[in-house]
C-alpha cells in the first residue's frame, strides 16, 4: 500500500510541469512572449552567460505590468533554446538579484549567438 502511494505521489511530475508551462504561456498577455523572446536574443548577443535576471533587467518596465504570471517566462526560455539562441550552462544555478524572488536559484544560460558584447 505504501509503495503504491509513493508511486502515485511521484507519477506524472513531468506531465504536470508541461501542462503548467502550456497554461502560463497560453495566458500570457498578447505580445509579451514575443517581446521577451526578442529581449532574450538581445541579451544573448551581448552576454556570453546570462540569467533571467539579466533578461528582466534589459526588458525594463514592460515586465512589471505586461502579463499576469511571470512564470510564463519559462516557456520563453524553452523557445529561445529551441531556436538556437542559448542553452542551459553546465554550471550551478546562481541566486537571483530580484527582491521578489528572495535570492532563489536561477539557471545560468550560455549564449549560442554571442558576438563579443557588440551591440547591433
Amino acid at each position: 500500500m505504501i509503495e503504491r502511494a509513493m508511486r502515485d505521489l511521484f507519477s506524472g511530475a513531468w506531465e504536470a510541469k508541461e501542462e503548467g508551462m502550456l497554461h502560463v504561456e497560453a495566458n500570457a498577455a498578447f505580445g509579451w512572449r514575443e517581446t521577451m523572446l526578442a529581449t532574450v536574443e538581445a541579451v544573448a548577443r551581448t552576454k556570453q552567460h546570462f540569467t533571467s535576471d539579466d533578461v528582466f533587467e534589459a526588458a525594463g518596465a514592460i515586465v512589471a505590468f505586461a502579463t499576469h504570471d511571470l512564470r510564463a517566462f519559462g516557456p520563453v526560455m524553452t523557445r529561445a533554446a529551441k531556436q538556437g539562441l542559448c542553452r542551459k550552462a553546465n554550471v550551478a544555478p546562481v541566486n537571483s538579484k530580484r527582491r521578489s524572488l528572495h535570492a532563489s536559484p536561477r539557471a545560468v544560460w550560455t549564449s549560442l549567438i554571442y558576438n563579443g558584447g557588440a551591440r547591433r
